[in-house]
C-alpha cells in the first residue's frame, strides 16, 4: 500500500524538478524537460491502471475458484492447489507486492 503514494511523490519530484528548466535553457532541454513531464503523467496513470488490474484479476480468480468448487466442478484436493499458487504467487519477490516483502523479512 506504501507503493502507491511514494511513487506519487517521485513523479511530483520529478515534475518539479523539470520545472527549473525554461526556455531560456535552450530549445533541446526545454524539450526534454516536457517530455519527462508527459513521462511522468503517462507512467502515473499506466502504473494505477496495472495495479489495479492486478487486483481485479486475482479477486477473480478467487471468487472464480469459490464457485468452481461450491458448482463441485472441481475437488477439494484441486482447490487446495489453487490456494498454494495463488498464495506463492504473493510472496514470490519476483512479483512483487507487499506480501513479497513480509516474506522476505521472515514475517
Amino acid at each position: 500500500m506504501i507503493q502507491t503514494p511514494l511513487v506519487g511523490l517521485v513523479a511530483v519530484g520529478l515534475w518539479l524538478l523539470a520545472g527549473r528548466i525554461g526556455r531560456a535553457d535552450g530549445g533541446g532541454p526545454s524539450g526534454l524537460a516536457w517530455l519527462s513531464r508527459v513521462a511522468t503523467f503517462v507512467f502515473i496513470i499506466y502504473y494505477t491502471a496495472l495495479d489495479s488490474i492486478g487486483g481485479f484479476g486475482l479477486g477473480r480468480t478467487i471468487l472464480n475458484t469459490e464457485s468452481l468448487f461450491e458448482k463441485g466442478q472441481i475437488s477439494a484436493d484441486q482447490l487446495e492447489g489453487v490456494k498454494l499458487v495463488l498464495n506463492e504467487t504473493w510472496v514470490d519477490h519476483w512479483v512483487g507486492g507487499v506480501g513479497s516483502v513480509i516474506s522476505q523479512t521472515g514475517s
